[in-house]
């Protein structure tokens, strides 16, 4: 691409402002929702541990003995007491019995005999019935002692089960104090988030608000901007091309014999029958006359490439090789079977407006493509099609 020269008329363009879009960022906690949530977080990480009774083992233990308590029996030989008695009453006895066989003896004259041995048996068994007569006396004792033990293990386990009641008690003290500091410090923690978020949304639809009348109060600008844009820059490039048509028209003006742009020359011989066969839409003829040319020396390289961009309006860098009808290799426009309309309608005002552009500083290649791009049409004036070309580079 050639350089561009440098121009006194170069456009000045100032674009319509906008307003930016406000950059919403997402919410973010302050410091005090921070420092609320640890507090709370640090209470609830203190909740006391599940209670533990001291007294499990003894209230387990009587409960269970009372449950599977025997119920009450006596057997009064198997009583220690009894057997203390029974060895008593049975030295009373024989004691007794001696005394009563003595005296009986004494009475017959102290012999021995059948009368005294009877008395001294019959005191034995007055003896001996008196311990049958306390055996009621030992077993209520008995009954009372195991009733004794019975109530001594109930007054045990009641108060047991006092004390883990008391020790319970004061840990739901504890447990209810925890609750109460957790609530509280659950409700500083909502009210500082709910405080935080609030001026959040409200700062979030401040920027929206703001965005919303400043857009709004921006359209006319806009508007107006663009306006004032496209009626500079219409002038200028107005001015542009008005200046570059009248330097097109004085040099053809001028030209004798050939079209030159950029130092080169087309003999106007074939200018003239390069343009009857594109009236004919033979691109093939073009093709191949212009390759003759080139074979002959009539014309360079340079000079059939300025035909094919310039006065046909085509870029030469486009042109594929193409088959002749004598078998040889071109270049030409295979890809284009027909030669358009359009390019042959203004051919001369699309020729002047392309030799304007590159007298502008403009490659051939870079003019031609921009003129091609457009709708020429045979009421276009050499100024209206450097206007648009203009807009288009």
């Amino acid at each position: 691409m050639a350089k561009k020269k440098s121009s006194s008329s170069k456009i000045t363009i100032t674009k319509a402002t906008t307003v930016k879009t406000p950059t919403i960022k997402s919410y973010t906690p302050s410091k005090a929702v921070n420092a609320a949530k640890s507090t709370l977080q640090k209470t609830e990480k203190a909740r006391p541990a599940a209670y533990t009774s001291k007294y499990g083992t003894q209230i387990t233990g009587l409960a269970d003995a009372i449950a599977n308590r025997k119920g009450f029996s006596y057997d009064y030989t198997k009583d220690a007491l009894y057997q203390n008695y029974k060895d008593q009453y049975q030295r009373q006895a024989q004691l007794g019995m001696q005394n009563a066989t003595a005296q009986a003896a004494a009475l017959s004259g102290g012999y021995g005999n059948s009368y005294a041995a009877t008395a001294g048996n019959l005191a034995y068994q007055e003896n001996m019935s008196a311990l049958n007569n306390i055996i009621p006396s030992l077993y209520e004792a008995a009954y009372n002692r195991y009733q004794t033990d019975l109530d001594n293990q109930r007054s045990d386990l009641s108060m047991y089960q006092g004390l883990d009641e008391s020790d319970y008690a004061k840990y739901r003290d504890k447990v209810g104090d925890w609750q109460d500091d957790r609530n509280y410090y659950a409700n500083r923690y909502d009210a500082a988030y709910n405080n935080d978020f609030n001026n959040y949304t409200a700062n979030v639809s401040n920027q929206q608000w703001k965005y919303e009348q400043q857009n709004g109060n921006s359209q006319w600008r806009q508007q107006q901007n663009a306006s004032n844009y496209w009626q500079n820059k219409d002038y200028q490039l107005s001015k542009k091309a008005k200046a570059a048509a009248a330097s097109a028209s004085k040099r053809s003006a001028s030209g004798k014999g050939a079209s030159s742009t950029g130092g080169i020359k087309i003999p106007t011989d074939i200018k003239s029958k390069v343009k009857e066969l594109a009236k004919n839409n033979d691109t093939q003829g073009i093709a191949e006359y212009l390759n003759n040319m080139e074979k002959s020396g009539v014309l360079s390289a340079d000079q059939s490439n300025y035909v094919w961009s310039v006065l046909l309006g085509y870029t030469a860098k486009d042109l594929p090789t193409y088959i002749t009808s004598d078998g040889t290799t071109t270049r030409g426009l295979s890809k284009y079977p027909t030669y358009d309309s359009a390019v042959a309608a203004g051919a001369d005002a699309k020729k002047d407006a392309i030799e304007a552009l590159v007298a502008l500083g403009y490659s051939a290649s870079e003019a031609a493509g921009a003129v091609r791009k457009l709708q020429v049409t045979e009421e276009m004036s050499v100024e209206d099609i450097l206007k648009l070309s203009l807009k288009n580079l």
